[in-house]
């Protein structure tokens, strides 16, 4: 039980940075050309950080 106390703070601040992550980078996707490798660092990046929000509730 004591885990779970301590956890939590944790939990918050990952889910809270990986879904600003994911906005802003959301945004700047919408922003951005049609440069096909731009889009792609930006997918990926995106996807690294709903992963990395998986990861944190698992």
């Amino acid at each position: 039980m004591d885990r779970n106390i301590k956890r939590e703070p944790y939990l918050t601040t990952c889910i809270m940075r990986n879904a600003l992550l994911c906005i802003v980078y959301i945004a700047k996707y919408e922003s951005i050309g049609t440069d096909e490798v731009e889009w792609m660092l930006y997918w990926k990046a995106i996807s690294s950080a709903l992963r990395d929000i998986y990861n944190c509730l698992a």
